[in-house]
C-alpha cells in the first residue's frame, strides 16, 4: 500500500527515487534501460541511504512504471517523473545520464585516463516542477580501463552528493522546521 500512495506516513517524506541511464566503457552487449545497473546510480543510492534517505529500488519501480515511462521522464518529460513519482508513492525524483569516455593520454602510454560525466534533475512530484540540477565531470587513470572508470565514477559521484544531499535534505525538512530556521 504504501508503495502505491495509500499510506502516506513519515517514510513517504524520506523516500526518493534515483534512475540513471548510463553509457559506460563495458565491452557487454548493450541490455535494455531495466536490465542495466549502472554505476553512477548504484553510487548515489548508496550514498543517500548512508545519509538516511530511503531510496525506492529500481527493481521494485519496474513493476509500478514502465520501462518507456521512466526512458521518457529521464529525457525530460517533467509530466512522466511527475506520474512515476506519484505512482511509487515519492515526493523526489533524480533522473539523469551518466557517460564514461576514454581521454587521449599523450604522456603516459601505461596509463587509461578515462572521464566521467553525469548530469541530474530533482523533480518533486508533489509539486510538479524541478527542484535541483546538478552536472559533474571527474577523470581518473590508472593502468587498467575498468579501475580508471571506477575511480572517475567515485569522483564525479562524491561532487555530485556533496551538492545533492544537503539540497534534497533541505527540501524534505519539515515546513514547520524551515519557518525556526528564518
Amino acid at each position: 500500500l504504501k508503495r502505491r500512495g495509500v499510506i502516506l506516513g513519515l517514510e513517504r517524506a524520506k523516500q526518493v527515487v534515483i534512475l540513471i541511464n548510463e553509457s559506460n566503457l563495458n565491452p557487454g552487449e548493450v541490455a535494455s534501460f531495466l536490465e542495466t545497473v549502472p554505476t553512477a546510480e548504484t553510487l548515489l543510492t548508496k550514498s543517500f541511504v548512508e545519509a538516511g534517505i530511503s531510496v525506492v529500488s529500481r527493481d521494485l519501480i519496474r513493476y509500478e512504471v514502465s520501462e518507456k515511462t521512466m526512458m521518457s521522464a529521464i529525457q525530460g518529460n517533467i509530466s512522466a517523473a511527475v506520474s512515476m513519482g506519484l505512482t511509487v508513492g515519492v515526493d523526489i525524483i533524480i533522473l539523469g545520464n551518466a557517460t564514461s569516455t576514454t581521454v587521449l593520454n599523450k604522456k603516459n602510454i601505461n596509463q587509461e585516463i578515462i572521464q566521467v560525466g553525469i548530469n541530474v534533475k530533482v523533480i518533486s512530484s508533489s509539486q510538479s516542477k524541478v527542484v535541483a540540477v546538478k552536472s559533474d565531470f571527474a577523470t581518473a587513470a590508472n593502468d587498467k580501463i575498468l579501475t580508471s572508470e571506477t575511480l572517475a565514477f567515485h569522483r564525479a559521484e562524491k561532487k555530485m552528493i556533496e551538492f545533492l544531499i544537503p539540497a534534497i535534505q533541505k527540501y524534505l525538512e519539515p515546513e514547520s522546521d524551515k519557518k525556526k530556521a528564518k
